[in-house]
């Protein structure tokens, strides 16, 4: 019989069914297993679970789309490094984990490694999980982990039980972060029923139970108001209509050039409670403080003169903290905007508010001895000034959250003349920083930061791939003996992320991590690396950065200078070119550019060992302590962008002027992100030129010394404003005896171990060819395109294990040796040097000098090098 083959059809709901078999299959195989670690599941969860079928069931339907992890020794990201893959529907991690763990090459944990297991114990390989489940089920807590190769070569060992200790102190760390980070701080809707029992509450706490202090008032309220006549009116009105009658009023106004103080004055002419003071204009801060210092209250309370207090509110706040007896409170506010109602109703303490501000003024009541204990209001600060003091005050006492709306707050976005609107809102990330650092202690511990230790902080913010390769190439080239710690401060990072990083501590005493409760952007997180680092000498470093041997001691010398107020490496690209040598500000260039950027890097070397420039880049740069605090580190109003130059130039200024580059030192690092044209790149960015491009800093002789002439300057950046441009260098080489000089780019391949190439030959040849009057750099083949094509005239393409094509457009003359393929001329080669015998390292290490002139002459003649020659003959440049 033949059997015919029917057509596929979509059955409905069909993927829905798929999925759901999948996650009974998963639900199955993990319970089976008896792999999943109930405890270790819970802290991330933060719930506890009846059973562990109720966890697995949690991890199955959900767990796993947070990249939650089942076992201390399964990271998910380790598995599976596609981020949406792990999160599809069709796929349950750790169930998927346990059908291929007896494969070889499927790696669970960034501390586990199959194959170093199986290497001690070859017998793993017949386990049903493979290598990882023979080791937990023989593993005692001091068996050593097998630890991937790259970590035993550097003598790193911890034990199993060790690992699942620190595991759990991380773990529990992150998910108590989590907890407090991650509330939403507005409702949508009012808490009536929580207003409804506090009513009855204070039915046991009667008004007239409450003392005043000396006769006076029992509140003082402070509204300092500036041409506002008729929104003032309308909060004096909720002021005088009150349910608490024992009030004063103090209208401060700010320097108003309208009716307003007229207006205040009238009414208060009527009411004897409200008292106007007529001050000249200093700021809201400065009204709000000459307030305070003339009250007589026992306590205090601000409304702004655009809003208007719920007739109940003082006397409810009143009642509330007498008879609790708690000295300051906060209630709600009613925020309206245009399309919606919220409600900011948010009981939280000291570590909410290191994430950010929840209390507004205008529904915040304080006992007045205790604003004479914490201060009054910080007059520098446009903006926060609220979220300082309430900082302040959640220092020194509890600040409980009373649950009635205080206050109708109008959430006007177009309002210009309000300060939320008109000032930075990054001012919330100054008054962050200098309550999460505290700077005036870290000044008063400077005498006991331990001299001669290095402290690198690396600030991480889910970067652990770049961070894992920063801290190698930091171990792998740092001296024997030197005194070094390692900060690194995760900044909010994901689960996975941080445990990655804390995996690193884990191996490693030299290395702490420090996991802040949010993302305090790239200055706020390197000030939490300040502050908990121990060195005399801080090195501040981005994720990411490599850097190569003998960079540390060139910092640190050029720190023995006292005028010397930072020390930066040469920044290079991975591609081998130049990112920087420094900050310059040339005039006409608007803001500072790099020096050097996509030179190759013997260009920088011609400027000598020590570089004196305006500032330095954030890529890498070396500093004193005492010096990052006496600055009070990054400036927090920028945000990602600017702040390191902002830095070091603020340094600069602090030891009379002086950055350094020293070219003996070198970091590699990856692209840099191109900046967008939004709102925060050019603020950023205003904020910068309005301090630092307000008179020429120079920088623009640099180019000259280092052999070029700057024929004028091109903007490269769309999108962003006029003022806040920059510009690139046009550039030529600087003429010779009126003689152009030709510029030769020794080529040699790139290697991405650089264990094999001809780095050291290519140098000697680049020096001969300089003894002859030449300009010569050295250079990467995967640099082609990226070095400006108007550097190099010639290019001598160095042929070794791995041959390089000729560049198009450009005169390539190839030298080669025996071992490889011979290139021909006709391959695009001006023309093709073969050494007659051995390889052509031998012959550029013999007589490089004598390469260097059959270079400069015509190719036709035998050369004393063992050089011959075996194609056309070259053109001498363009």
């Amino acid at each position: 019989m033949k059997r015919v083959a029917k057509p596929l059809v979509a059955v409905p709901g069909g993927r829905g069914l798929l999925a759901a078999a999948v996650r009974v299959r998963a639900f199955r195989d993990i319970r089976r297993s008896g792999l999943f670690d109930l405890e270790w599941y819970s802290i991330q969860a933060r719930r506890e679970f009846t059973d562990v079928a109720e966890a697995i069931g949690h991890y199955v339907r959900g767990g796993r789309l947070a990249d939650l992890s089942p076992h201390p020794l399964y990271e998910p990201e380790r598995h599976i490094q596609d981020r949406e893959r792990r999160r599809t529907a069709h796929v349950v991690p750790f169930g998927s984990y346990l059908r291929s763990a007896h494969a070889r090459n499927v790696i669970p944990h960034p501390l586990f490694w199959p194959r170093t297991w199986l290497a001690k114990h070859p017998e793993a390989v017949g386990h049903r999980y493979g290598a990882w489940g023979h080791f937990l089920e023989h593993a005692t807590d001091d068996t050593p982990l097998p630890l991937p190769p790259a970590l035993l070569v550097r003598g790193h060992e911890i034990t199993w039980g060790q690992w699942r200790g620190l595991a759990s102190l991380h773990v529990a760390r992150w998910a108590q972060q989590v907890g407090v980070a991650n509330p939403y701080r507005l409702s949508l809707n009012h808490d009536a029923a929580a207003e409804q029992r506090l009513r009855q509450e204070l039915k046991g706490y009667p008004l007239e139970a409450v003392r005043t202090h000396g006769g006076g008032p029992l509140v003082s309220v402070i509204t300092a108001v500036r041409n506002r006549p008729h929104q003032v009116l309308d909060a004096i009105a909720s002021v005088v209509g009150q349910t608490l009658q024992s009030w004063e009023l103090l209208v401060v106004d700010d320097g108003s050039d309208d009716a307003t103080p007229d207006v205040v004055e009238k009414l208060a002419e009527q009411e004897p409670r409200v008292r106007l003071m007529r001050r000249s204009r200093h700021g809201v801060s400065a009204a709000r403080n000459a307030g305070a210092a003339e009250a007589t209250g026992r306590y205090v309370a601000w409304l702004d003169s655009d809003n208007a207090w719920q007739p109940e509110y003082l006397e409810i706040m009143v009642r509330t903290m007498a008879g609790r007896g708690i000295r300051a409170a906060h209630a709600a506010c009613q925020m309206v905007s245009r399309d919606r109602v919220r409600y900011r109703e948010f009981d939280g303490g000291l570590e909410h508010l290191a994430e950010g501000n929840f209390v507004d003024l205008n529904v915040l009541v304080v006992e007045r001895d205790l604003l004479t204990e914490v201060g009054r209001f910080d007059e520098s600060l446009p903006r926060a000034v609220d979220y300082d003091l309430v900082c302040r005050i959640a220092r020194r006492t509890s600040l409980p959250f009373v649950p009635y709306v205080g206050v109708l707050y109008q959430d006007d976005a177009d309002d210009a003349d309000r300060i939320s609107n008109r000032e930075l809102h990054t001012w919330n990330y100054v008054v962050r920083d200098r309550h999460v650092v505290a700077w005036d202690r870290l000044k008063r511990e400077l005498p006991y930061r331990i001299q001669g230790r290095v402290s690198v902080v690396v600030n991480c913010r889910g970067q652990w791939p770049q961070v894992w390769d920063s801290l190698r190439s930091i171990e792998r080239t740092v001296p024997e003996g030197t005194d070094l710690e390692i900060v690194v401060v995760d900044g909010a990072g994901y689960r996975s992320a941080y445990l990655h990083v804390a995996a690193v501590e884990a191996v490693d005493p030299r290395i702490r991590v420090i996991r802040t409760i949010t993302n305090y952007n790239r200055g706020g997180g390197y000030n939490v690396g300040i502050a908990h680092s121990t060195g005399a000498t801080i090195i501040l470093t981005s994720p990411g950065v490599i850097v190569s041997d003998g960079w540390l001691e060139p910092l640190r010398k050029a720190l023995d200078d006292p005028t010397v107020a930072v020390a930066a490496p040469v920044v290079e690209t991975h591609d081998g070119l130049l990112m920087s040598v420094g900050l310059v500000f040339p005039e006409g260039t608007g803001l500072p550019i790099p020096l050097l950027s996509k030179h190759p890097l013997r260009d920088a070397r011609t400027l000598g060992d020590v570089v004196e420039v305006p500032a330095v880049s954030g890529h890498m740069m070396a500093v004193r302590a005492a010096d990052l605090v006496a600055v009070h580190g990054f400036d927090p109003l920028y945000v990602d962008a600017w702040d390191d130059a902002d830095l070091a130039l603020r340094l600069a200024d602090l030891r009379g002027g002086r950055s350094v580059v020293r070219t003996a030192s070198r970091a590699a690092c990856p692209p840099p992100v191109v900046e967008r044209p939004d709102e925060l790149s050019v603020q950023n960015r205003r904020l910068f030129a309005s301090r630092w491009l307000t008179q020429p800093r120079g920088g623009e002789d640099l180019w000259g010394r280092a052999g070029f002439e700057v024929t004028g300057w091109i903007p490269v950046e769309d999108g962003f404003p006029e003022d806040v441009q920059t510009r690139q260098p046009d550039l030529v080489l600087r003429p010779m005896d009126g003689v152009r000089l030709r510029r030769w780019a020794v080529e040699i391949p790139y290697v991405p171990t650089r264990q094999v190439g001809l780095d050291a030959e290519a140098e000697e040849l680049a020096e001969a060819l300089e003894r002859l009057g030449q300009a010569a750099v050295v250079r990467l083949s995967v640099a082609r395109g990226s070095c400006p094509s108007y550097l190099d005239d010639i290019i001598v393409a160095l042929q070794g294990q791995h041959p390089l094509a000729a560049e198009p457009g450009r005169p390539t003359i190839a030298l080669t040796g025996e071992a490889g393929p011979e290139p021909q001329a006709d391959e695009g080669f001006a023309a093709v040097l073969a050494a007659d015998g051995g390889t052509l390292g031998d012959a550029l290490r013999a007589d490089p000098d004598a390469v260097a002139k059959l270079l400069l002459t015509q190719i036709g003649a035998p050369d004393s090098a063992g050089l011959s020659p075996a194609g056309a003959e070259a053109s001498g440049g363009r």
